[in-house]
This record gives structure tokens, sequence and C-alpha cells, in this order.
């Protein structure tokens, strides 16, 4: 079935030529030419995909805008620092020998795109053994790292509601601007695909400044994609090009995974993606997919939703929207399992405003409300 006969696009001419650079890439490898129109506010719209990356592919006649190529080079840097950072961690971790995944960053990019600088990342994520935290912690306290998420010392009780509750903490080095994230999970709600015996034993490697790395095998990694996309709304086009590529790249029975993600109940985070593939890329769905669309009643609108989502100028913007909140939630909790939030009668941000001893912890549910009047109406 043709999806764009039944789902409205209107999408902008900017992002149409966004989405001509994907293609490009998807079937040459390269970029070769782009329409007419205006290279820096190109760059701008790839950047809030997180694409701009695929910009330094342009042949040298197309970047002949001072503006842009200084944009690109700002940005190389920005990317290589990533990488260096990545070297850093794996020497700090060697020192515990702590067992670590690395989670997109440069690892999809050497595994998806075959150069780790082409897949743009904003940080450095990495996934750990819940039970090492505090080992890990410890180890890159004592490296000279600035924990960022949480930012104030945690109690026995308050460290277990936040491990519980969250999936990473944050941390900087003050010579070295870049945030590394330390997950312990993938998602805030777990899933089947998270026991560590699975993660962690049958890691895929790939090798970076001729070093090996351990990621997430592409079984895995296709679900994880395919559920971290729809929490977000595919509002970032990258991820999108992520599955893409991955689907394209390593021959996996995709039709398989799809049936036995009903069991976790992601089935229609993979349909989404499958279909906002033929939407945005040209990239035909499979016929499984049109089965399953037609059964599923709320598929179309969600689908509707994560277009708008995509097509938004600024992400940030539609997120913050009072307006919009409910829309959020609701879509979210449509996607079943692989909606990535949970409902709690307090936050961490409760406990940066007033540390309670642990032996009167659970005062924290009746002084809610008054905490976040303070915190938001001060």
């Amino acid at each position: 079935m043709k999806y764009s006969e039944e789902i409205s696009t209107n999408f902008s001419s900017d992002f149409n030529e966004l989405r001509n650079v994907c293609i490009q890439f998807l079937n040459n490898k390269t970029v070769e030419q782009i329409g007419d129109t205006d290279l820096v506010n190109l760059y701008q719209l790839a950047k809030r995909h997180r694409l701009h990356r695929l910009l330094t592919l342009l042949p040298s006649e197309e970047k002949k805008n001072d503006e842009l190529n200084d944009l690109l080079q700002k940005n190389t840097k920005r990317a290589l620092s990533i990488v260096a950072e990545l070297m850093n961690v794996q020497k700090v971790l060697d020192k515990g020998s702590i067992q670590f995944l690395i989670l997109k960053g440069p690892a999809i990019g050497q595994m998806l795109y075959s150069a780790p600088l082409l897949r743009s990342s904003r940080d450095l994520d990495i996934l750990v053994k819940s039970s090492e935290l505090e080992k890990v912690d410890h180890l890159l306290m004592t490296e000279g790292y600035n924990r960022v998420f949480p930012s104030i010392k945690l109690s026995r009780k308050q460290n277990k509601f936040f491990v519980k509750q969250h999936n990473q903490s944050v941390y900087s080095h003050p010579n070295r601007n870049v945030k590394l994230e330390i997950h312990w999970r993938l998602f805030k709600n777990s899933t089947p695909i998270e026991e560590e015996q699975t993660l962690f034993k049958l890691p895929f490697s790939v090798e970076i400044n001729s070093k090996g790395f351990n990621t997430l095998p592409p079984a895995l990694l296709f679900k994880y994609l395919c559920i971290h996309g729809a929490n977000h709304r595919w509002s970032a086009l990258n991820w999108l090009l992520d599955v893409s590529l991955l689907i394209e790249k390593h021959n996996e029975d995709w039709e398989g995974e799809f049936e036995t993600a009903k069991e976790i109940g992601v089935k229609r985070s993979i349909a989404q993606m499958f279909i906002l593939r033929e939407l945005v890329f040209n990239l035909p769905a499979p016929t499984y997919i049109s089965d399953f669309y037609k059964k599923d009643e709320n598929l179309k609108s969600l689908l509707e939703y994560t277009l708008k989502s995509m097509s938004q100028s600024d992400t940030m913007n539609l997120e913050r929207s009072f307006a919009n909140f409910n829309r959020i939630k609701k879509y979210r909790s449509s996607l079943g399992t692989a909606g990535d939030s949970s409902f709690s009668w307090f936050t961490i941000n409760d406990f940066e405003l007033i540390s309670l001893p642990d032996s009167i912890f659970w005062f924290y549910i009746p002084l809610r409300p008054f905490l976040w009047c303070w915190r938001y109406l001060k």
C-alpha cells in the first residue's frame, strides 16, 4: 500500500532538501549536490536533526560559503573531541576492569556510516553494569571528573530511588568540553531486551582509532533505535537514518525481529519506523507492516504526530509547550512498554531542594506539592 495516500506529510522546501541529502547518502554513501537553497540555513536545519556531519561530504564547489566552512570546521573539532574522550574513558574504566558498551555516537558512526566522525553526537554514551555503578563513579571522580547529574551527594535511600527511576548519570571533565553519560539501563522503563546477561554476553565489536570497542549487536541495536526514536517522537531525522542504514548493512531477519517485538510490546514502534522510512526516504515498507497498519487503529494518528514533531523547526519549544504536554504524555503511553516514562510521587529535583534523612524519607511524598510550587513559582 502507499502510505502517502493515507497520511499527509506537507514537508517544507528546506526539510525536503535535507531529505534529499539523506536519500543521496543512503543510495550512494555520498552527497553530490543540493538544490537552490541557503547553505547556512540548511546546515542549521541539519544540526537540528543531528545530520550536519553529512554536509562535510558535499563537493568543494558546493561549499564555497565561508560561513558554512567555518561551521563545518568547528563541528569537526567537536566530533574529534568526542572520539578523544572515548579513548580517555577507556583508560579510566580499564583501571577498574570495567566492562562497558558504547551506545550510539562513534560506535554507530563506525558500524553504520563506516566513519565515526560522520555520525553527529552531542555527548558520549556508555553502558555499564548496574552492579558496578559505585565503582565507576569512584574511578571517574578520582580522575578529576565532576558529576553533573545528580549534582548532589545522595543518601542511601536517595541513591536507591535514583537508580530505580533513572537510567543514567552525567559527568564532565573540567579540561574537556564533552558530556559523558553513564547508563545502567537503555531506558528509564526496563524492557526484556535490557537484561544484562543479554547485553554484555554477545556484544558487537567495532574498531575506532585502531582500538576495539564493544557495542550492541545488530538485532538488539535495531530494537533499541526503534524504541529510542519512538520515545522521542522521531523528532530528529538522524535516528531514522541510523536504523535505515542498519537494515541495509546487516542481513538480519527483520520480519522475525518484528514478530518477537510483540513479546515486549514494541511492535508499534517498529511499524512506525518502517512507515516513516517510506514517507521520508522513499524506502518501501514490507508487506507485513501494511497488515499490521490495517489492524492498528492508533498507528495512523501516531504517525501524523511524529511527522509533525519531525518537521517542527524547534523541537525544544514543542517539548516545553504546556498545551502540548498532555499530547506528549498520551503519545508515550500509547507506545506501551516502549514509553520512556514512569510515575513517581516525587523526583530527584526534590532532593536538590531539601535533603531529608533516610529515617523520614517517606516525608518527600506530602512535601511534593510544596516543593513543586517552590521550584516553579519562585
